[in-house]
This record gives structure tokens, sequence and C-alpha cells, in this order.
């Protein structure tokens, strides 16, 4: 099999179909399981806030105003 490309993106060809796939594959489980999609979006903004949460707790206990990360 000859190789006709040419340009940097060489291996983008061969890795697409698997990028589609996985697209099709997020798509119907969605359409299926919605709530995979509200929990994708929930857990990040859970972990977030418990993290601001923890820094401004740590921040009272050490009697300062300001909350420093």
């Amino acid at each position: 099999m000859r190789k006709t490309y040419r340009g940097n993106f060489s291996n983008f060809g061969q890795s697409f179909p698997w990028v589609g796939l996985g697209l099709v594959l997020f798509g119907i489980t969605v359409i299926i399981f919605p709530r995979i999609l509200v929990a994708l979006i929930a857990i990040p903004i859970i972990f977030s806030g418990i993290l601001f949460l923890s820094r401004w707790f740590y921040n009272r206990s050490n009697r300062n105003g300001f909350i420093e990360f």
C-alpha cells in the first residue's frame, strides 16, 4: 500500500474514524441515558464547590479575611 498523503497531519486520517465512532457512541449514550450528561456537567461543579468551601473554611480558621488560592 502506497502512502500518498503529505504534510504534518499524516496520522490524523488514521485516528479520525475512532474519533467519529466515539462521538457517535457518546451521542447514542446521551440519547438513551440523558442523566449521564447531567452527571458530566454536575460532578465538576460539585467538586469545585467542595474545593472552594474547604479552602474558605481553611482560610477562615487561619483568621484571614481573603480567599487565597
